[in-house]
This record gives structure tokens, C-alpha cells and sequence, in this order.
């Protein structure tokens, strides 16, 4: 387990060295691992209470080696779930429905080269569940992303339960996160899978808001 730890450098700068490292240590998986615990993190994933239990889900795209979580879109759709895959448009994450597993592979390269989806966008709060990527995550669910802040100005607005996926070497025991970094309700990587205590209560502290706001 790698851990790392503030030193006198400045969160933003700790963050861009981490950023490098991580994206060099899952560039150097092989495919067959790559593969390996592709599979075994989307094998967690469909088992989950809370993926079972959301009617709306959101994945992403895999591209440039990160983890390949298509096999659980499959299961999302054999299992009748509402399939959405984010759209960046003006800065902004979009949450756009796909109708099948032959519309996501007619998905054509939009803003960073990532396949987007076309179509009508809905509002973030529909999601129960949201699948994010990242280039690092920790035990407490901090999440270290690419740097450009969309999904944590996205998950400002959704309710729903986050689930931060990676594969081993990407795991650590703590990374600089800020107030405004978005945190994980749970993290699954190639040989791991566990809740994140704290985050774990915001995520019930906003279903609370949810019901009361709806009441």
C-alpha cells in the first residue's frame, strides 16, 4: 500500500507530482492485469446493495488505461437499470440517458477525446448511483482526479451514492484533498473493496435533505 502525506509543498503542487506518478504506475499495468482487475471491480460493483437498489446509474467512458467498467454498464442494462454517461458542455457534467450497449459503442469522441453521448441531459439529482474514474484514490474516499474540478462541481449538485473505482497500485492510504473535493461513499480497485465511513454518513445526511425537501 503506497501512502503519502502533506509535506511543506503546496496542496496543488502535492497533487500535480501525485497526478504524474499514478498515471505512470497505471500506464505500466499490462493488459492482462488491466483486464484482471477490470473484471473483478465490476464483479464488486454489480453486487452492491446500492447498485442493485439504483433505478438510474451513471458510468463514464473508459479511455487513456483507466479501468474498464463496461462489463458493469452490461450488467446495468441485463438488469433494466437506467444507463446515463456524462456530457461536458460549457465546463459542466451533463447526465445523458444510452439505451443500449450498441448505442455506447456509437459514441463519438467529444470534448479530452472521451466518447459522449448525444441526446436530451437530465438533472444530476435523478442518479442513484454514480461510477467515477480517477487517477488516485485513498481509504478515507478521497478522490484525486485530473485536476479540472468537473466532478466535483457535479457531485455538488447529485444526491446520489459515489463509488470511486481504480485499479491496486492507484490505491493509497491518504492523498491532499481540499474542502471542495468531491468524496467517495466507497472505493472498489482491483483487490479491494470498502465503504468510507465519513463519507458514508454525508451520503446519508443528503437523503435526510433529500427527504425533507421533498416532503
Amino acid at each position: 500500500m503506497l501512502r503519502f502525506s502533506r509535506s511543506g509543498a503546496s496542496a496543488s503542487r502535492e497533487k500535480s507530482r501525485l497526478r504524474l506518478k499514478f498515471l505512470r504506475l497505471r500506464a505500466a499495468i499490462s493488459t492482462r492485469k488491466a483486464a484482471g482487475e477490470s473484471a473483478a471491480v465490476c464483479r464488486r460493483l454489480s453486487r452492491m446493495p446500492e447498485f442493485l437498489a439504483a433505478a438510474s446509474i451513471l458510468f463514464y467512458y473508459p479511455v487513456n488505461s483507466e479501468l474498464d467498467c463496461l462489463p458493469a454498464v452490461r450488467t446495468a442494462f441485463k438488469l433494466g437499470k437506467n444507463v446515463f454517461f456524462p456530457r461536458v458542455r460549457r465546463g459542466r457534467i451533463e447526465c445523458v440517458k444510452v439505451g443500449s450497449m450498441h448505442a455506447v459503442s456509437l459514441m463519438k469522441p467529444g470534448s479530452f477525446g472521451i466518447p459522449r453521448p448525444s441526446g436530451r441531459a437530465v438533472q444530476p439529482e435523478r442518479m442513484g448511483l454514480v461510477v467515477l474514474p480517477a487517477v488516485a484514490l485513498d481509504r478515507r474516499g478521497a478522490r484525486l482526479g485530473f485536476g479540472g474540478g468537473f466532478y466535483d462541481r457535479f457531485l455538488g449538485g447529485a444526491r446520489a451514492f459515489r463509488v470511486g473505482v481504480c485499479f491496486q497500485v492507484q490505491l493509497c492510504d491518504r492523498l491532499p484533498a481540499g474542502r471542495h473535493d468531491a468524496v467517495m461513499d466507497a472505493v472498489a480497485s482491483g483487490k479491494s473493496f470498502f465503504y468510507c465511513s465519513r463519507a458514508k454518513v454525508a451520503y446519508q445526511a443528503r437523503n435526510v435533505l433529500k427527504r425533507h425537501a421533498d416532503s
